[in-house]
């Protein structure tokens, strides 16, 4: 069968396009294929570049705030000590109590009381002085280098007939005489350590 001059053309065409395609298939796709697996490999090694980074900024961003954590971890310490150290707590009492203008009457401490991870110790403190410095050291209480809590507080309206019997106790008529009961607290110094409590000191009193 012959073909005509437009036949023979198209044949030819024909020709040269099953031979592209047989060249793309054994040449070219294994290539675009290729082109793809480094296209993944390029894409994840940005996102572990990206994630290197995020890292390394959080990294630099922990050293930056190390002094800020090492001295919230002081201040930390200082609040809730491994030691019941009530000496230096009651001088920061009495002190707390000559700042405001009250008298300083008593500080009973009490046995501390074993938690799971940590002692509470009672505290009653007794004061008497006018009704804004009894609020001046209720607020000075809250600001002690020693963290405490206010449990309660009781306040009678008194005058200095009423406190001869205490100690050192000159007050002007119509003071307030104020019991306080507080709470400090001490963190067990391990996890392993005895539930037996360490034993308070006496009772601090007067100012």
């Amino acid at each position: 069968m012959r073909f005509g001059p437009r036949e023979q053309i198209i044949v030819s065409v024909v020709a040269v396009l099953v031979v592209l395609a047989a060249i793309g298939a054994f040449l070219v796709w294994p290539q675009v294929q290729e082109l793809g697996k480094i296209d993944a490999q390029i894409s994840a090694a940005r996102t572990d570049v990206a994630s290197a980074q995020a890292q390394l900024q959080t990294l630099e961003e922990s050293k930056a705030r190390a002094s800020e954590t090492d001295a919230a971890w002081l201040r930390l310490a200082n609040l809730v000590p491994d030691a019941p150290d009530l000496p230096s707590l009651i001088v920061e009492l009495q002190d707390g109590a000559f700042d405001s203008g009250v008298q300083l009457l008593g500080v009973t401490p009490s046995n501390p009381v074993a938690t799971s991870q940590y002692y509470s110790i009672p505290i009653q403190v007794e004061i008497v002085g006018s009704w804004s410095d009894t609020v001046d050291y209720l607020q000075r209480l809250m600001k002690f280098n020693r963290g405490l809590r206010v449990i309660e507080s009781s306040t009678t309206r008194v005058n200095n007939s009423d406190m001869v019997g205490k100690e050192n106790a000159t007050v002007p008529d119509y003071s307030e005489h104020t019991v306080i009961k507080l709470e400090a607290y001490m963190i067990q110094a391990s996890a392993s350590s005895s539930a037996t409590a360490p034993a308070a000191t006496a009772p601090a009193t007067g100012q």
